[in-house]
């Protein structure tokens, strides 16, 4: 019950800023003056008994003096003594509060540490505050900052972490947040066409090579060729081969159109138990190469079941997962995608392709 209240009265209570960072520097680096924090002149018996119990652990008076000091009062029904408005003593507040696991307190100290209010802004700090709420149990707050924390890693607050940045973005909607949702629809197809310059190719494979040239290189790579089949326009071959990259043995598929590399492609199956992480590390090694994605779609057929985890439902063939990067001259186009194979395999495969491959395998980007 002591909890509740304290949710509510870090959440109610709180000014539009708010923030906070780990316990042990809230404790050590955010005093508001030297040293452990003294009584103030002005406060009354009640502030000060509510710092007692504080210090001694007590959540609760934590978030009261949290609110106390950002307000310029304690809010009813812990009294109405007036208290000169100090932003530091309302962060150190906080920071005790959510070291406690105070949820509401943890969203508060963020957004001081997003505002730079009271505290010195610190986007790094204001992400794990964020996702420390996000991540744990639903409470009034929990929606403000999953959406919050999304926003922050899609768009680079600290280290951008594109993909887990749209995973907070989904939560936040689900947990009815309007801005989360605005946020993931325009994220998660964003129509953006790339700043950086188009790739030469992938795997130690230029587009325009010829296929003897593609040969050549696959035994210099030691991989091992295969023999041609004809597709579409073209035709396309194989290059067994180990990439320092991805760290896998991977099947590359080279792809011709008139004798010149136009499509190029790198199946390989993770380990088991690890698809999903290893779609988002391929996919974060695009995002750092080629900035934010054009698109982005998941599918989960009907049939899988609401209750079928994603991996279980690419597992049955049943789910697939892809994204993409258009380039500025729209000649170069990068599909990353993960799908189900026979016998439960699950191969991610990463497609690099140009215009020409439209001759070859139709539109490989939609």
């Amino acid at each position: 019950m002591r909890a509740t209240v304290a949710s509510l009265i870090c959440g109610l209570m709180s000014c539009a800023s708010a923030g906070q960072e780990g316990p042990e520097a809230i404790q050590t680096g955010l005093r508001p003056s030297q040293g452990p924090i003294q009584p103030a002149a002005y406060q009354g018996a009640e502030i000060g008994r509510l710092s007692a119990q504080c210090e001694a652990g007590d959540n609760l008076s934590c978030s009261v003096l949290s609110s106390a000091y950002e307000n310029g009062k304690s809010p009813a029904p812990f009294g109405a003594e007036v208290v000169a408005k100090d932003m530091r003593r309302a962060a150190y507040y906080a920071g005790k509060a959510c070291a406690l696991d105070e949820m509401t307190c943890c969203w508060r100290l963020a957004q001081y540490y997003l505002n730079g209010n009271g505290v010195p802004e610190d986007l790094e700090k204001a992400v794990q505050l964020h996702s420390k709420v996000c991540d744990g149990p639903v409470g009034i707050m929990t929606k403000s900052s999953c959406g919050t924390v999304g926003d922050l890693l899609v768009n680079g607050a600290g280290k951008r972490n594109f993909f887990m940045g749209i995973t907070y973005l989904s939560r936040a909607c689900a947990l009815g947040n309007e801005f989360g949702c605005r946020m993931h629809d325009r994220y998660a197809g964003t129509g953006r066409v790339s700043d950086h310059e188009p790739p030469n190719g992938a795997m130690g494979f230029t587009f325009g090579w010829s296929s003897n040239q593609a040969k050549t290189t696959c035994a210099e790579l030691h991989g091992k060729w295969s023999p041609s089949k004809k597709l579409g326009g073209g035709k396309t071959t194989g290059c067994d081969l180990h990439v320092p990259a991805l760290g896998h043995d991977v099947q590359a598929a080279l792809g011709f159109v008139d004798d010149r590399l136009v499509w190029i492609s790198a199946d390989y199956e993770p380990e088991q138990g690890s698809v999903i992480g290893e779609h988002t590390r391929v996919g974060e090694l695009l995002v750092e190469s080629y900035g934010i994605p054009s698109g982005r779609k998941s599918i989960v057929q009907d049939a899988c079941g609401g209750q079928a985890s994603f991996a279980l439902c690419l597992a049955k063939k049943q789910a697939e997962f892809e994204m993409w990067w258009d380039f500025k001259n729209h000649q170069y186009h990068i599909l990353l995608s993960l799908t189900g194979f026979p016998k439960g395999r699950i191969v991610l495969s990463l497609l690099y392709s140009t215009p020409e491959s439209e001759r070859l395998i139709g539109n490989p980007g939609l």
